[in-house]
């Protein structure tokens, strides 16, 4: 872009610039990037605003993104993968549809029951290791500087995986928020330290809680909807997600929702900074 347009830009509150001593405009990398992504505008140069590669114009059409992310996830050719992430995040994909797209079809093939030898494992392995790197990098580019609210959450018990809590995390920041991962794992009584149990004032607006594996449906069910109930007294939203959420027995407990979709975290996120 042309020097005037970048000022006319900045000028009219388009663009977020600081001043420098001198006068000069100054415009933050993450101020670019949400800029670029709002007006769909196509870097050229990404490394002249620090990220590792030029060649983000790497085409795959649509109908075969899916297709060629698992095939660079398999082969675990980590930068072809970031390439691809990055050029549709920068393009203006949210990290919600990325995530609900071609990350969750390409991850669900490789841990399907047909890859669980030695070398479906460790293909999986990686390629999970792969997708964290590029969606971290994400987070931090999408995060906002004056975030609106505040979230916690994490995987429960018996749930080993981390990807699915990182997303969420993720689409919470892109969305105006703060987030907390408290990773895979985490018993009921670890979000309650970092929710109910805060003092009034320092208490989030928003938990999540991933349930891909459940090694005791009934039991979690009651844990959760007992801390519903809590969550619900302190005025604070749960909301509860995962491959195995509907085999939770969840009872309707105002301020508790279950999702089936990041992009449906992305809406509950954006409902929050409006608040």
């Amino acid at each position: 872009m042309s020097e005037s347009s970048l000022k006319r830009w900045a000028d009219k509150g388009y663009l977020q610039v600081t001043r420098t001593a001198g006068g000069h405009r100054r415009i933050t990398v993450r101020d670019a990037i949400r800029f670029v992504r709002e007006r769909g505008i196509r870097f050229l140069k990404p490394t002249a605003i620090g990220l590792p590669a030029d060649d983000l114009t790497y085409q795959v059409d649509d109908d075969a993104l899916d297709e060629v992310l698992l095939e660079h996830l398999k082969d675990g050719h980590s930068e072809a993968v970031w390439h691809l992430l990055m050029g549709r995040f920068l393009d203006g994909m949210s990290i919600a549809e990325l995530g609900d797209g071609p990350i969750k079809a390409s991850l669900r093939e490789l841990g399907s029951e047909n890859n669980h030898d030695a070398n479906g494992i460790f293909i999986e392995h990686r390629a999970t290791d792969i997708c964290i790197q590029a969606i971290q990098q994400m987070r931090i580019v999408a995060a906002h500087k004056s975030p609106k609210f505040k979230a916690t959450g994490g995987a429960v018990r018996s749930d080993p995986y981390i990807l699915p809590s990182l997303l969420v995390a993720s689409v919470v920041s892109e969305q105006g928020g703060v987030a907390t991962n408290l990773g895979p794992n985490t018993p009921i009584d670890v979000f309650r330290i970092d929710s109910v149990n805060r003092p009034e004032g320092d208490r989030p607006d928003m938990v999540w809680i991933s349930a891909s594996v459940l090694d005791s449906p009934a039991e979690i069910s009651r844990e959760i909807n007992i801390f519903a109930a809590e969550c619900n007294a302190a005025g604070i939203k749960l909301i509860v997600g995962g491959r195995q959420a509907s085999d939770l027995s969840l009872e309707h407990i105002p301020g508790l929702t279950v999702l089936g979709s990041l992009q449906g975290v992305a809406v509950e996120s954006i409902q929050q900074a409006l608040v």
